[in-house]
């Protein structure tokens, strides 16, 4: 339920899957015209609405005792998850990590989570968190995953990638993930990559997906902080070299929120596993993208999550005589669950009215009361 390729416009023609209509085409030289060169350089490539949903931390898993996040009902809510994205037309899903609580004994975990996947409608990508991995080498991490993203044609011999989804779009996955760790890296050999990738792409919209968060949202943003990447800083300079990167997308940490650095919306995402127990879906367009958030639909069990975070050690942490304070960053505020983000001017997001929001605790009524 709703809670709270390659080608430039200069370049040549192809026969790509969203041809750009002369309405498209249109738009984007009127924000040209309207914004001035410099601040509407990224509206010179205009982009065929499109939409993507977006899980993060799903840790599925049998047989592991429940914590702040619901192991137990890992393989529910994945479900209900699925059933719900398949009601909502999207072109595709990224996973953001920690799909897995471990492979398991034979990789039965992984395993289960392609069985789960057979009955999604649409394409699903995925990029690597702690908990997917036994080790941080690539072979090992290759050996697991390469076969899947080689099945997604996804051309890649490291457990990063990129590629064109539609015409003028361009997305890029990057490993984070270091196993037995909190926190996680993005390597040289990576950062090099990176680079030559956004020079590659510069005239293409292009949105970042990754575990762990680049610029992590209050209260993980202390430095040095053991949820968040030790590299952030070096990541976020070479994506800001493009006007063309507009979103950065993550996981990992419970937290709902959007910051915005340059003119890039970094997006923490919520967790499955864990209260508030949601995905996202966000829906692109040349001028803004729509945002919303969908609980899942088990209200007994959201309660139940909702219990397991006020007890958490991170409730305790960020507030030991008012833990419920970390609920509500959990949560988010109305604009960071259901939002209108703007891609050009003063790019500040607009709360929209959501369909069902975050579950308030209702005041019972009086006797005698209305």
């Amino acid at each position: 339920m709703p809670w709270g390729s390659k080608t430039a416009l200069r370049g040549q023609r192809q026969n790509l899957p969203f041809p750009i209509s002369r309405r498209d085409f249109l738009g984007s030289m009127v924000a040209m015209a309207m914004l001035g060169w410099q601040e509407a350089e990224g509206a010179l490539v205009p982009v065929k609405p499109f939409s993507f949903a977006v899980v993060s931390d799903v840790h599925l898993t049998t047989g592991v005792a429940d914590t702040y996040m619901l192991y137990n009902e890992s393989l529910l809510f994945l479900q209900d998850a699925v059933k719900t994205i398949n009601t909502l037309n999207v072109d595709f899903v990224m996973f953001l990590g920690d799909m897995i609580e471990t492979p398991g004994k034979d990789e039965v975990n992984w395993n289960l989570f392609i069985d789960v996947m057979q009955t999604l409608n649409c394409r699903w990508d995925f990029v690597l968190g702690e908990s997917d991995v036994t080790s941080s080498s690539n072979t090992e991490k290759m050996r697991l995953f390469g076969p899947d993203w080689k099945g997604k044609d996804i051309d890649t011999n490291v457990p990063y990638w990129s590629y064109n989804f539609a015409n003028n779009v361009h997305l890029i996955g990057l490993d984070t993930s270091k196993a037995n760790s909190k926190n996680g890296a993005v390597s040289d050999e990576q950062l090099k990559w990176l680079k030559a990738d956004i020079d590659d792409h510069k005239s293409q919209f292009t949105i970042v997906f990754s575990h762990h968060p680049l610029l992590p949202p209050s209260p993980f943003d202390d430095a040095p902080s053991d949820q968040s990447i030790t590299n952030g800083a070096d990541v976020r300079e070479i994506l800001a070299s493009s006007p063309y990167v507009r979103m950065a997308l993550s996981g990992h940490v419970p937290v709902n929120a959007i910051q915005k650095e340059g003119n890039i919306y970094y997006l923490s995402c919520p967790s499955l596993v864990a209260y508030p127990c949601a995905l996202k879906v966000f829906r692109v367009s040349n001028d803004d993208i729509k945002m919303e958030t969908h609980q899942v639909s088990y209200k007994p069990l959201v309660k139940k999550a909702e219990k397991a975070m006020l007890e958490s050690p991170l409730a305790y942490r960020y507030n030991r005589a008012k833990p419920r304070e970390f609920l509500s960053i959990c949560a988010g505020t109305p604009e960071e669950n259901n939002a209108l983000l703007p891609l050009y001017g003063g790019m500040t997001p607009q709360a929209m009215k959501p369909g069902k929001p975050v579950e308030e605790k209702k005041t019972k009524k009086k006797k005698g009361g209305k």
